[in-house]
């Protein structure tokens, strides 16, 4: 992938953690809209980590807040993946479309 759209991928992804940390602080209406447009961002990573993250250390003696701080690297390592894969499909498909055809 270019170096342009890893830069992009992590601005989006500092965007949503902060919005995640910071909403919950802040006491105003706004928050909440700041708390689901974090969420949203770290979709689809944020639902799988969760999912993975509880199967794995749920009866262990790992506390809720530290499931948290385990869940966000993995969830940024899961879009991370699913961005570069998406990223190789484009970079194929723009490839194959833009080939000279031979007759």
């Amino acid at each position: 992938m270019s170096r342009r759209a890893w830069i992009i991928f992590t601005l989006v992804q500092v965007v949503g953690l902060v919005s995640i940390w910071i909403a919950p602080h802040w006491k105003t209406d706004p928050a909440l809209a700041l708390f689901a447009f974090g969420i949203i961002i770290l979709q689809p990573g944020g639902r799988a980590a969760v999912m993975l993250v509880e199967k794995l250390l749920w009866m262990s003696r790992v506390t809720i807040p530290q499931m948290h701080w385990i869940e966000l690297p993995v969830t940024v390592a899961i879009n991370a993946g699913l961005w570069w894969s998406v990223a190789r499909v484009w970079r194929a498909i723009r490839a194959r479309r833009s080939a000279p055809v031979s007759s």
